[in-house]
């Protein structure tokens, strides 16, 4: 007989920003580290709760993004570096104490600068697809295919989201999560822009290097269809880390949820063990 789904626990924290909108499953343990987890754009923390369940007990912390979810929108744009300290100022509010940090793409980005500016707090970091561009080309072709969804008489803007939120699930998804990650990705529409701007006006790989800290756990996951695994041993260069190629693709949080929960846990006892 299977467990129980762990109960899922909202949470919203004042920033200066504006309200951020947080999950968390299990409950804080404190002589070991609680898993923060951060989303790519333009998703929200919904993104992770498979993996989320499927690490219960452990105690997991998921924000929102700034202008993402049920997060606040800004009254202006927030560069990635205001974003990940807003982030981890709300996430230590809500569970104070170290952390094992793990992102996902643009989320990815924002751990890496989260265990950079707060070393001390951040025991373990995890990087699944870290958004690394060798070139300004790369990075400009990446950004104009990125488009905000369009109005139109027909819908068909919203039919092509449709489409893409269901290659990105597996076929046996939970229904309630596919529909919440279709409206996150609606929702983000008029300020899809602001996130990517904050991604590629980033200096990817100084944050990389910054965050390397070779008595840290620290995993870089490169799912085996994701576009940006083309890059990976050139990030783990920049990391002193060998990438684990798993399988799965750039949406592997909801694809293969299995594959991520087992990396994660690998990671969060490497980091008990000390």
């Amino acid at each position: 007989m299977n467990a129980p789904a762990p109960q899922v626990q909202r949470h919203l924290v004042r920033t200066p920003a504006g309200y951020v909108h947080l999950r968390t499953t299990g409950e804080p343990d404190p002589d070991r580290p609680s898993l923060l987890f951060l989303h790519q754009v333009p998703a929200s923390s919904r993104i992770w709760l498979p993996v989320m369940r499927g690490l219960a007990p452990l105690h997991c912390v998921a924000p929102d993004s700034l202008n993402l979810g049920e997060s606040d929108s800004t009254p202006a744009p927030l560069d990635l570096g205001e974003q990940a300290d807003l982030l981890w100022s709300a996430a230590q509010e809500v569970s104070p104490g170290p952390k094992v940090v793990v992102g996902h793409h643009t989320g990815a980005a924002l751990a890496a600068l989260i265990a950079a500016r707060n070393a001390a707090e951040v025991r373990g970091l995890g990087l699944i697809g870290y958004p690394h561009y060798p070139s300004w080309q790369a990075k400009f072709a990446k950004f104009e295919r990125l488009n905000p969804v369009q109005t139109d008489p027909q819908g068909e803007g919203v039919a092509a989201v449709w489409r893409f939120i269901q290659r990105a699930f597996a076929t046996d998804a939970d229904p309630d999560l596919v529909f919440d990650a279709f409206a996150d990705r609606i929702r983000a529409g008029r300020i899809w822009y602001e996130g990517y701007v904050a991604l590629f006006s980033s200096d990817l790989e100084r944050i990389a290097v910054e965050a390397r800290d070779d008595s840290r756990p620290t995993l870089l996951v490169a799912p085996e269809r994701d576009v940006l695994s083309a890059s990976a041993d050139e990030v783990g260069a920049l990391l002193g880390v060998e990438p684990v190629r798993t399988s799965g693709g750039a949406f592997v949080l909801t694809e293969d949820p299995p594959v991520v929960v087992a990396q994660v846990q690998a990671l969060w006892q490497a980091v008990v063990r000390g």
